[in-house]
């Protein structure tokens, strides 16, 4: 199934959930927000948020600054 991830195409592997993309990219450990659809997806329903075709994934990465 494929997905854009933050303006590119992806191929997301089953499960099709936020959390599965989290893991497949490697960023399972990262200080990092996910939104869905222009929709912010909160951690706590990673597990659970089906994605599917032609969704479109944003990965916001947190910085630190002043």
């Amino acid at each position: 199934m494929n997905i854009l991830c933050n303006g590119e195409q992806l191929t997301v592997l089953p499960p099709h959930t936020v959390a599965s993309v989290i893991d497949q990219l490697n960023l399972n450990n990262q200080p990092i927000a996910v939104a869905v659809n222009q929709e912010v997806i909160a951690r706590s329903n990673w597990l659970s948020h089906q994605l599917y075709a032609g969704d479109t994934l944003d990965i916001f990465q947190a910085t630190l600054g002043g």
